[in-house]
């Protein structure tokens, strides 16, 4: 973090709530490409439309012969998706390199030997994802995490224990992040990029799961009975740091880099009814639960609730995307009590670090 940067004053950000494609009703941001906002928008029917938004105006992301896409956290000048078949809903991985100021896609998904592949996160224009294997006759099929080199390759991350799921969120191209073992029961991992080995970065005292790794860092989750609590590791587990401010009943952080992390928080996880609360705050932290700093309180009205799940540090610039949401509150403070989403729209924050 510079020095000479006061991320506390208001007047030095610039934030923006970015337009919605045509005849499209909300979007949620997923990661940066070129310093562009990558996410999806989606219609009335809610079914998801890759977009991202070069100079602010929203733009689609295409494959050819598939018309059911998705895309995830995108970094660097990649973006990572898969598509999904009507029949099973799974399909296979896909890359998108930004050259030239244009998008080229480049399918992912291996032609033998894989039942479904999703490219789930990507930098150092590299994809990292997961995918199910054909098994052998009279054998079970379990997911493994997979990471992608540059010119398409592709590597299957080892499990700490044989035949356990595993399933990769993120790479910055040197090393990946992910978890390993079985839903409900599953730890935080980080890989070398390379394949050829994996930490274990969560404790067997909580169920946790990492989503962002970038410049030796490692952010993610922890989940205890308490609920969650944003984590941050520096390549092993008895580095954590715990994020969630004093104050806030659960957090998680998306992405990190630079120093900085950002993520989420909720001042009470649930609401009086005992049904979960909506009402989350868009985070931004560096390197220490009490660094936090509210990103929800620079979005002007309407928006009360909002999240970030990606960050960008390039060009003398911090740049965080995240959703921002109109939460619309029913017998509030009664044992009826209900949240409901009024809007949801992209939003960026964005500070010039020097």
């Amino acid at each position: 973090m510079a020095a000479t940067t006061d991320l506390h004053d208001p007047a030095r950000w610039k934030v923006s709530l970015l337009p919605l494609p045509k005849r499209q009703r909300a979007a949620r941001p997923s990661g940066f490409c070129g310093g562009y906002v990558v996410g999806e928008s989606e219609g009335f029917g809610w079914r998801g439309k890759p977009c991202w938004w070069p100079q602010g105006l929203a733009a689609p992301i295409a494959l050819e012969g598939q018309k059911s896409l998705h895309v995830r956290h995108a970094s660097g000048r990649v973006i990572p998706g898969y598509w999904t078949r009507a029949s099973s809903g799974h399909g296979g991985a896909v890359g998108w390199r930004l050259q030239g100021g244009e998008l080229y896609a480049q399918v992912l998904h291996p032609q033998q030997g894989w039942q479904w592949t999703a490219a789930l996160g990507a930098g150092g224009d590299s994809f990292a994802g997961y995918g199910l294997p054909k098994a052998a006759k009279g054998e079970k099929a379990v997911e493994r995490a997979l990471f992608w080199k540059a010119d398409g390759d592709l590597i299957v991350l080892p499990t700490s224990v044989p035949g356990a799921e595993a399933l990769a969120e993120m790479t910055d191209g040197h090393f990946v992040v992910g978890r390993q073992g079985l839903t409900g029961a599953h730890r935080a991992a980080l890989w070398p990029a390379d394949g050829s080995g994996v930490t274990i970065l969560g404790d067997n005292a909580a169920i946790s799961q990492a989503y962002g790794v970038g410049d030796g860092e490692q952010v993610g989750v922890r989940w205890t009975r308490r609920g969650g609590g944003a984590v941050l590791w520096r390549g092993s587990a008895d580095s954590r740091v715990d994020l969630n401010p004093k104050g806030f009943d659960t957090s998680v952080a998306h992405a990190c880099g630079g120093g900085f992390q950002v993520g989420s928080v909720t001042r009470r996880a649930e609401t009086a009814s005992g049904t979960g609360s909506m009402f989350s705050r868009a985070a931004l932290w560096a390197g220490t639960a009490g660094s936090y700093l509210d990103l929800q309180a620079l979005l002007p009205e309407p928006w009360n609730a909002s999240y970030a799940v990606a960050m960008d540090v390039s060009d003398g610039y911090l740049r965080i995307a995240g959703t921002a949401m109109q939460v619309v509150v029913e017998h509030e403070l009664t044992k009826r009590e209900m949240h409901l989403l009024g809007a949801q729209g992209a939003v960026s924050w964005e500070i010039r670090l020097t």
